[in-house]
Order: structure tokens, then C-alpha cells, then sequence
């Protein structure tokens, strides 16, 4: 599901990049901002969903914690006496997107790995000839003239030194020399990962025309580009391509002649180029910052600060060992005390002694007393809220102290709750791996009655729980 979450991100990213650039940037003249521009805009939506900026908003209803009243714990054990079975569809569907996933990016990497061998084997059948920093092939194969690095792969059919050849390898020397092999490998790259994005997609096609754009224009930078241009009309399109590599050869003809005919325009340019800084922090605005609720460990530290205070100045070590035997013969398994074990008789006992104790004895004791605290504020939850704790993958419900089928929730709006509380199962949890958080919700008449009991009890204890290292 978080795989799932940050893949929308991601698209939804580079929607709003992309979406800039083809309203205010594309068949504009500046390309080399283009190019960057779209480059920038691939690596900006991979990062922008992993950016958080955590808001936590200054307020004083903070998150209720009533079920943490009763333990304080990682281990949820106090409801291994009442297990509920999960209610699991025969087969989720969902296993299969990162198979779906894999095969397609495998695909893609193979057609990568053999446009590069093709070229290879190109490069070993015919011989180099060096010129300054450039390696030219003279071939005959179909689909050159095209380059690739620092390689230039001519057609033996055209003649370097006529106008048209000039013109061509002028061409292909800017695309070695501004070197647009890299971009062409980058967005390859980017596809065996986000091959799901269609955006990608549109980037690579028109990272590509750029590329032309640029080439096209250094070749007539000290010609006619009418020439140019009828120049392009007539040549004959090779059938092969290699996907790899900056032919001369590119389609569509029809924006390359209209970027060569086209006349610079300097009017906002520049205004067209800046946008981009308010659109990109609108951008980072809308996936990276969130609002951050109150963190539970400050509940659960304020909580144990109410512990009762110590009566006498220590418990004999006779009532220490009988405080450990009610304790440990309710526990579980595991090692963690089962409230739903302990008797009244227990619990008022443990009282008892845990009032004896000294300060230090009682900051040893992993079950302890707490003043009641004070009724919870209400806290009620949006309908998106709902309809995600619906999933019993991610989520386990608990309704007034009770557990339910995440299905339940179908039987309640979200105006039913009065209150509600999340929290995060650690890995010793008993529900651990059937679910990984734990909603608890109050409906309206539970919380009357909560908050009747909290006004009742307010001047009793209550027993609760938490991890410590218990040396005596």
C-alpha cells in the first residue's frame, strides 16, 4: 500500500512538471533550459514524495489515548484473551502488481541491453578513424548517420565534403560534443524503474527533439536555414532506428522545420522560465509537508508522571515478592501481564502495596498505578479516516473496548465517533504481521459513558503497564 502511495506521488509529480512545461516551455526557443528543465523534472519526481516536512499545529486537544489508560505497551497482550479472526479475501490481488512490475522492468532493461550490443557489434565490424575527440565510422548500414558518445557513425553514401554532409556532421558533432548520449541513457535508465509513469514517457520523446532542436541549430548557425530545412524535406528516412543514439534522420520533421523558420521571441521568456520556482515549492507543498499529530510518547511520559505518589518510605522485601507473584502469574507467555487475567482481588492488592512502596521501588515495577486521569476531549474522525481503516491488511478496529471486524466500520458514519486513537504495533505485538496499527474509537454513547465513569473515578487509580528493566 505505501508502494502504492508514493508510485501516485510520483506520478502526480511529474504531472505538474510536465504538465509546466508542455503549457509554457515546449516549441519554445531556449532548449538548453528545456533540456535541463526535463531532466530536472525526472529526478524531482522521484525525490519530491520522500520529502516530509513535518507541521505540528499548536494546539491543546491532543490525541486521546483511553485505551493507554488501561497498559501502556508494545505487546497488545491484553487481548490475547479475546482473539478475533480477520476476515481475508481468498486471493489479493495486490501480490501480483510487484510481479506485473518486475517482468515489465526486466523487459525494458533487456531491450536496453540489446540496442547497446547492436551498436556494439556495429562499432567492432567496421574500422575507427580519430579526429581530435571523435571517433568516426565510416558504415554502411541502415540508420546512419547517427552518433553515440564520442562515436560517430557515418553512411559510406554521403559525401563529407559536400554542403549536405557538412551540414550533417556539424550536426551529429554537436550532439557528441553537448553530450546528449548521457540524457538518452539517463531516461533509458528512468524507464526500467518508472516505466508505469506515462510522463516518462512524453519526457523521453521530447528530450529527444530537443536534442534535435540543438544539433539543428548549430548546423546552421553559419548557413542558410532554408537549405537546412528543404534539406530535411528531401532526404530519404532510413527504416531502421537505434534506440540509443541520435540519428540525423529524427522524426517529426514538421517541428524541427518549424523550430528552424521559427524567429527567437524574447518576450516573456524569462517570465516563462522563472514560473517554474513558485509551481515547484506548490509542488513540494502539496506531497511533502504534513501535518504531524501529537506523538504518543509524549501522552504516554505524561501519563507516567501522574504516577501515585510512593505513602510510605519502602515496601518490605516480603511485599515486593508477593507484588511479583500477581504479576508474573498473569502474564503471558511471552513475558507481558494479561490485564484481562488479573481479578479485582489483584488489582486491589497490588494498590495496596504499590502505595507502600518507595519512589524507587515503584519506578521499577513494569505494572504501576496512575491517578484516573481527566476526561478525554472529543476527537472525531474524517470519512477518508474510515474508509482507510477499513483495510484489515494495514489496520486492526476496536470499538468501544472491543475488537470487530474492519467490515463493522460499513455499519457507521464518521459523525458516529466521538473519539479515536492510532497506534503503531511494535513487532512482539500478538496481532503483529495480521495488522500493523491499531485504531480505537469511541462511539457517542461509549464516550457518555466514559466520560461519566472519568468524573466518578477521577480520585481512584487505575493499573497500568510499561517496559522497564525490572532488577530489584
Amino acid at each position: 500500500m505505501l508502494l502504492l502511495i508514493y508510485i501516485l506521488k510520483v506520478i502526480l509529480s511529474s504531472t505538474a512538471l510536465f504538465g509546466y512545461y508542455f503549457i509554457a516551455l515546449r516549441n519554445n526557443k531556449f532548449h538548453q533550459y528545456n533540456r535541463f528543465y526535463l531532466l530536472f523534472s525526472i529526478v524531482a519526481s522521484w525525490i519530491i514524495p520522500f520529502m516530509k516536512f513535518d507541521f505540528t499545529p499548536d494546539s491543546k486537544v491532543h490525541q486521546p489515548v483511553y485505551r493507554v489508560f488501561t497498559f501502556i505497551s508494545e505487546s497488545n497482550t491484553a487481548f490475547e484473551s479475546e482473539p478475533t479472526q480477520l476476515i481475508n479475501s481468498s486471493f489479493n490481488w495486490m501480490q501480483l502488481l510487484p510481479v506485473i512490475y518486475c517482468i515489465m522492468a526486466t523487459i525494458i532493461l533487456i531491450e536496453l541491453v540489446v540496442s547497446l550490443f547492436k551498436i556494439y557489434r556495429i562499432y567492432k565490424k567496421y574500422p575507427k578513424l580519430k579526429m581530435d575527440n571523435i571517433i568516426l565510422l565510416n558504415t554502411t548500414e541502415r540508420g546512419t548517420p547517427f552518433s553515440f558518445f564520442k562515436y560517430i557513425f557515418w553512411n559510406d553514401e554521403i559525401d563529407v565534403k559536400s554542403p549536405t554532409g557538412k551540414h550533417i556532421l556539424q550536426h551529429e558533432l554537436t550532439h557528441v560534443q553537448e553530450k546528449h548520449s548521457w540524457d538518452i541513457i539517463f531516461i533509458q535508465i528512468n524507464l526500467v524503474f518508472g516505466w508505469f509513469n506515462p510522463f516518462f514517457w512524453y519526457i523521453k520523446k521530447e528530450l529527444e527533439i530537443i536534442h534535435e532542436f540543438i544539433a539543428d541549430n548549430r548546423a546552421i548557425k553559419n548557413s542558410n536555414a532554408a537549405d537546412f530545412a528543404s534539406m530535411l524535406l528531401v532526404a530519404a528516412f532510413p527504416s531502421n532506428q537505434y534506440k540509443l543514439t541520435n540519428p540525423f534522420f529524427f522524426s517529426p520533421i514538421k517541428r524541427r522545420l518549424t523550430m528552424l523558420t521559427q524567429n527567437k521571441k524574447i518576450k516573456f521568456s524569462y517570465v516563462r522560465r522563472v514560473i517554474i520556482l513558485p509551481l515547484l515549492a506548490i509542488v513540494v507543498f502539496l506531497f511533502a509537508f504534513r501535518i504531524k499529530e501529537k506523538n504518543i510518547s509524549n501522552s504516554i511520559s505524561k501519563i507516567e508522571q501522574n504516577i501515585v505518589p510512593s505513602t510510605k518510605q519502602s515496601a518490605s522485601q516480603e511485599l515486593l515478592n508477593e507484588y511479583d507473584q500477581i504479576v508474573n502469574k498473569n502474564k503471558s507467555e511471552k513475558g507481558f501481564p494479561v490485564f484481562s487475567k488479573f481479578s479485582q482481588k489483584d488489582i486491589n492488592r497490588l494498590e495496596t502495596i504499590f502505595l507502600l512502596m518507595s519512589k524507587e521501588q515503584q519506578e521499577k515495577q513494569i505494572v504501576f498505578f496512575i491517578h484516573y486521569p481527566e476526561p478525554l476531549p472529543r476527537n472525531i474522525p474524517v470519512k477518508e479516516q474510515i474508509e482507510s481503516w477499513k483495510n484489515a491488511k494495514i489496520y486492526g478496529v476496536w470499538i468501544d473496548g472491543k475488537r470487530v471486524s474492519n467490515s463493522e466500520l460499513n455499519h457507521y458514519q464518521y459523525t458516529d465517533f466521538a473519539v479515536y486513537f492510532i497506534s503503531k504495533l511494535g513487532k512482539n505485538c500478538v496481532n503483529y504481521g495480521k495488522h500493523y496499527y491499531q485504531v480505537d474509537l469511541m462511539t457517542k454513547k461509549g464516550y457518555e459513558e466514559y466520560y461519566k465513569n472519568a468524573i466518578e473515578e477521577k480520585n481512584k487509580y487505575v493499573i497500568s503497564y510499561r517496559k522497564v528493566n525490572n532488577t530489584k
